[in-house]
Parts: structure tokens; C-alpha cells; sequence
């Protein structure tokens, strides 16, 4: 692994013409002039992926990158995060945890903002450019759902504090938990959610105890909460009567009522909300379900059980394992590229900080992921023995070899 600052930048609203063209040579000159390597630039948004080898190295650069804009083309405003931690290189790109974390801290930012982490603010502390400051913008929760991460804002001296608040979901109407452990492996599953409930009134995702349901759930209701103007409202469904649940329902809105009845009553008061029933794996529960549905409700459902509701409306999201390599694994670097293998590298990590799939444990990797069939919890439960026992060991426990 290789410890790195990371800039990221995008041209929100921006997607072609000479002037992006201009602004990615910019990017490119720079970054090389300040000892940086650009992974890669373009695409949507024209986003743009460069790594440096230390955090002052990055803020140098983009403090250059802002102030080549003032002479470039009009209109031409990119937003900017900066962030550090230990990335895997493989096939000329970088990944890995603070790859995604960085890209969730530039998702908060506005066109012109350049926001940096925590780490990367200290680690320049008292060594900006001639003119620069930074600006303390408190903790945040971002859409990855981690521990709230203090940021900072870098501006010139003399400018006016003139960005709205970021676009964190604390600025947002929700009650979604935080989650110790990165999203990894399902960002795919993300969007099809989201355009399955812009289809349905109910959406449940069902799948086997382990797979994932409630983390899938968590995450694309994180990133619903930008276009559910009235929020997104985690209610846990699991073994609760039809009374408690619409006094859960009624709790986690902030409104006061005891019965299904007196849900159905907030709901309709609502407009754009996500509902989050986690757990409707009981018959009334499903019933439920359908009378909120029925009722004419705005907002939609996202349900998590291991089985469908068979309720009207409801569009079915079965949750399958995640993928395992097959076959003997020939390179360290095919074998990353699979989900079930970037989670047992990243849930290893939080244990091990020194562990790495290598060419020795790769092949005892890819077994511990084959002998889980791929549920996550199980992946999750083996990775953690890594701080007692070797990849092969654990293999062993998981899988003893044919006497």
C-alpha cells in the first residue's frame, strides 16, 4: 500500500467545449510541475484524479490549479477535495477507502470550493501559499455514512466567505446511523435502487441473513436524502407489532401517534420522504406496508426481508452474495477487482493496518471467499481473525482439507 494525498476535482454543469479542454491542460501542467500524478481526467463532469506523495504537494497544486483559473476561461468553476491514506496502485489506478472518502468530501463541496480533510488541514497547517487560509467548516457526516470527518475550507485571505453549507447529510433531513466500516463492493446495486423506487411505491430488498440488506438500505437512502424534500426515515421493523411499529414510524418523524392509523396520518402530511422499514419479515408488518402504501402516500418505501412482501405495487430487489473469483487467481491485481475480495482486504485492514492480499495469501484469500459463498457478514467475521491467524489458516478453520 501506498500512503498519498489525493485531489479530486469536477466541473459540475460542465461537460464539453474548448474551455474544459483548457481547464484539463491546466490540471495536467500543474500536477506535473508540483510532483503529482494524474491517475486519470474527463468524463462526467470532466472529474479529474491526481495523487501526490505528500498532502502539501496536493494543496500546492490546487492552490496553483485556482489561481491559473483566474486567467482561463470564463464561467469554468471546478469544485476540489483533498484527502490522504493508504491506496492500493494496480493497472496505473489507485484504490481503495480514502479514494472513496475523498470522493465523498468533493460530492459536499460547491462549484469553486476547494474543501480539505482533517488530516490534510493539519498537515499544512502553517504552511499555505503566501495569501491562502483556511477556514474551520466543523464535522460532517458524509454519503459514505463513516464517522463524521472535520473539514476545512481553503480561500484566498482576502475572500469573502460567500459557499453556502455544504451538502452533507447533516444539512439534511434524515436519521440514518453513522457506520464504523466503508461501503464496499455494492456502489452498482446503489443506483439500480434508485431507479427501481422511481417506479414503485414499494421497493424490498430480500436476500439471505448476512448478505447486506440493511447496509444497501443505509446507503441508498444516504443518497436519496438530496432529492426527498421532506427526508429520509429509518424505522427498524423487526419484530414489532402493527401498533409499535406505527408508533416507530410516528417516533422516527418527530410527530406523535401510537397506531398504524396515525402513521398513515404524518405520512400524508409528508411529500417526497423515503420510508426505510428494516426487517419486515413478519406477516402483519407486510400488511402494514401495504395499508401505508394503499393510502396515498407521496413518498416511497424501501423495505429490507428475507422474503418479498407479495403486496401490491411492490417491486422486488433480491440482494445475491457478492461475487467470488473462480478458478486458480494468476495476479494480485485481477483478483482486487472482485467485491469480495476488496471486503476482506478492507475489514483486514481495520485489524491488521499491515495487511495486503499478496501473491503468498492470494490464493487463501479468494478460498476464504469462496468457502462463505460470498455473504458479507461471513467475509466480514473471517477477515477479523487475520489479526490471530494467517489467510491460510483461517482457510483451514473455514474449510479443514479432505483427510
Amino acid at each position: 500500500m501506498r500512503q498519498v494525498a489525493i485531489l479530486l476535482t469536477d466541473l459540475p454543469g460542465v461537460h464539453e467545449g474548448p474551455g474544459v479542454t483548457q481547464h484539463g491542460a491546466i490540471i495536467r501542467r500543474k500536477a506535473d510541475l508540483h510532483r503529482g500524478e494524474v491517475v486519470r481526467i474527463g468524463g462526467e463532469m470532466q472529474a479529474s484524479f491526481c495523487v501526490f506523495d505528500t498532502e502539501q504537494d496536493a494543496v500546492d497544486c490546487v492552490v496553483a490549479i485556482r489561481m491559473a483559473e483566474k486567467a482561463g476561461p470564463a464561467g469554468i468553476r471546478m469544485r476540489a477535495a483533498v484527502h490522504a491514506g493508504p491506496v492500493r496502485s494496480r493497472g496505473g489506478d489507485h484504490f481503495g477507502p480514502p479514494v472513496n472518502r475523498a470522493s465523498r468530501i468533493r460530492g459536499v463541496a460547491h462549484p469553486g470550493q476547494t474543501v480539505l480533510s482533517d488530516p490534510v488541514a493539519r498537515a499544512v497547517d502553517g504552511r499555505l501559499p503566501p495569501g491562502w487560509r483556511l477556514d474551520d467548516l466543523g464535522h460532517h457526516v458524509l454519503r459514505d455514512l463513516d464517522v463524521p470527518l472535520r473539514l476545512w475550507q481553503l480561500d484566498e485571505t482576502d475572500a469573502p466567505s460567500r459557499f453556502p453549507p455544504l451538502m452533507s447529510l447533516d444539512s439534511r433531513c434524515h436519521n440514518l446511523p453513522e457506520q464504523w466500516t466503508s461501503f464496499v463492493g455494492r456502489d452498482e446495486e446503489v443506483v439500480q435502487l434508485a431507479q427501481l423506487w422511481t417506479k414503485a411505491p414499494v421497493v424490498t430488498i430480500t436476500g439471505p441473513a448476512g448478505v447486506g440488506k440493511t447496509r444497501l438500505a443505509l446507503q441508498a437512502g444516504a443518497v436519496a436524502v438530496a432529492g426527498a424534500e421532506d427526508g429520509v426515515w429509518l424505522v427498524d421493523a423487526a419484530g414489532a407489532t402493527p401498533s409499535e411499529l406505527g408508533r416507530r414510524i410516528c417516533a422516527a418523524l418527530g410527530a406523535a401517534g401510537s397506531t398504524p392509523a396515525d402513521a398513515i396520518a404524518v405520512l400524508l402530511e409528508k411529500g417526497r420522504l423515503l420510508l426505510i422499514l428494516d426487517g419486515c419479515d413478519e406477516p402483519h408488518v407486510a400488511r402494514a406496508v401495504q395499508d401505508i402504501a394503499g393510502a396515498g402516500v407521496r413518498g416511497h418505501i424501501l423495505a429490507t426481508a428475507r422474503r418479498p412482501l407479495a403486496i401490491h405495487g411492490e417491486r422486488v430487489f433480491e440482494l445475491a452474495p457478492l461475487a467470488v473469483p473462480g478458478g486458480t487467481p494468476e495476479r494480485v491485481e485481477d483478483v482486487l477487482q472482485w467485491p469480495s475480495v476488496q471486503l476482506f482486504s478492507d475489514r483486514a485492514a481495520l485489524v491488521d493496518p499491515t495487511f495486503e492480499v499478496t501473491v503468498d495469501n492470494v490464493s487463501a484469500v479468494v478460498g476464504i471467499c469462496a468457502a462463505t459463498g460470498g455473504i458479507p457478514a461471513e467475509i466480514e467475521k473471517a477477515a477479523r481473525r487475520v489479526r490471530v491467524q494467517t489467510p491460510k489458516e483461517i482457510l483451514d478453520r473455514l474449510a479443514p482439507p479432505s483427510q
